[in-house]
């Protein structure tokens, strides 16, 4: 992801994944009763330090919170954390986008992968996508560089 930026991800619902490059049916995150997922974000290839953001897209989009899922820096290559964040609830907004991601201070290659949906936050179901979000622009680029693939495996 480009510095000092913000890039919205769909990741419930059964389309939207094309222009992400990923699976055109989804991976079975149900739009609707899923309001967080359990995301465990990778950082590679940082140009410097810097952290980032993770929050629900909502259609009164609130600021990014002060809070980073995760900080990163050159000196550490590949680096992850694992969080539950909040996605868009369309009980309450309209979605066409669920999740918003910031990387602040430097670029940095953004791996995600989703492993556990949340229904109110209980626990439902075990869903493992992986998402490479270019430091080279804004704009998604082809599947080769942005990636979201269904995984039958169960989360490590």
């Amino acid at each position: 992801m480009v510095a000092n930026t913000q890039r919205n991800f769909t990741v419930a619902g059964i389309t939207g994944f094309e222009n992400q490059g990923g699976n055109s049916g989804g991976c079975g995150i149900p739009f609707g009763p899923a309001t967080a997922v359990m995301i465990n974000f990778a950082a590679a290839e940082a140009t410097g330090s810097g952290n980032i953001r993770a929050w629900a897209v909502a259609n009164l989009q609130p600021a990014a919170p002060l809070a980073a899922v995760m900080n990163f820096g050159t000196a550490m290559y590949a680096l992850a954390n694992g969080v539950a964040v909040p996605i868009c609830d369309p009980a309450v907004s309209s979605c066409t986008t669920d999740l918003r991601l910031q990387a602040d201070v430097s670029s940095v290659h953004v791996v995600a992968t989703w492993w556990a949906t949340f229904v109110n936050w209980t626990f439902l179901q075990p869903c493992r996508w992986e998402a490479i979000a270019s430091t080279q622009s804004l704009q998604p680029r082809p599947p080769t560089s942005i990636r979201l693939a269904r995984s039958t495996s169960s989360p490590p």
